[in-house]
């Protein structure tokens, strides 16, 4: 039978799962895949509320899983020098410091040059000014970007286009208020196919403010496979960062 996505809250967390039934199956049976998905398998006839009340059930559980998961995932920790890698839209590029008037950084083939001016001398004021540099430099990539993939979104499943802002937010990749939508810089080094989750999930808040299970059902009509980019995010989200 074809999988369906559903969703439960749980506190303040929602807990989105795919659904498999089989008429091989004669009781709920809950797995947390190592990509993070919650994959649920039930009896055939099984109905909906019965297996939102199983998953609720191993919510504590599951959210165990999750965090460990979570915690594999270390933060990356950053020295910002010559030769260090750091990732745009998932492909990674060598980090290259030079003396430069005005100070910007910028995309150069497979480098990213960051042009430092010649009155920071001192090692750890450089390293700070390189650090904002940066950030500053995904925001503004990201605003051009995220711009156009929210507009695209907003026009399929018929919303206008959204007002975009990208900024610092750290505890979420995104939120949205009516047609506002906000996202955190740091999503700019998630893989496109990442970024473009993120980018739906915030628009289909447009229609649908909460994750009921409306909601679930227009983000996969949009993003499809949105349920395994969610869980792929969630394990590889701690080291998204500097």
């Amino acid at each position: 039978m074809t999988d369906t996505t559903r969703s439960v809250q749980f506190g303040e967390t929602t807990i989105p799962f795919v659904v498999h039934r089989s008429g091989a199956r004669e009781t709920v049976a809950i797995t947390v895949e190592p990509s993070s998905i919650v994959r649920i398998v039930t009896p055939a006839s099984c109905p909906g509320e019965v297996v939102d009340k199983a998953v609720r059930k191993k919510a504590p559980w599951i959210l165990k899983q999750w965090d460990e998961q979570s915690q594999r995932a270390k933060p990356c920790r950053r020295d910002f020098v010559v030769g260090e890698t750091f990732f745009y839209l998932g492909r990674g590029y060598k980090l290259h410091i030079e003396c430069g008037n005005p100070s910007r950084a910028k995309l150069a083939g497979a480098l990213l040059r960051v042009h430092v001016e010649n009155k920071y001398s001192d090692a750890a004021v450089v390293k700070s000014h390189v650090q904002g540099l940066l950030a500053e430099w995904y925001r503004s990539r990201g605003t051009t970007y995220l711009t156009n993939v929210a507009n695209e979104f907003a026009s399929k499943i018929g919303e206008v286009k959204p007002q975009v802002t990208v900024t610092t937010i750290e505890t979420r990749w995104g939120s949205c208020t009516g047609q506002s939508i906000s996202f955190d810089w740091r999503i700019m080094m998630a893989p496109r196919r990442l970024v473009r989750y993120v980018a739906a999930h915030e628009v289909c808040h447009m229609r649908h403010p909460d994750h009921s299970r409306s909601f679930w059902r227009l983000l996969e009509r949009v993003v499809p496979d949105c349920m395994a980019r969610h869980a792929e995010l969630s394990t590889i989200g701690p080291r998204l960062s500097f």
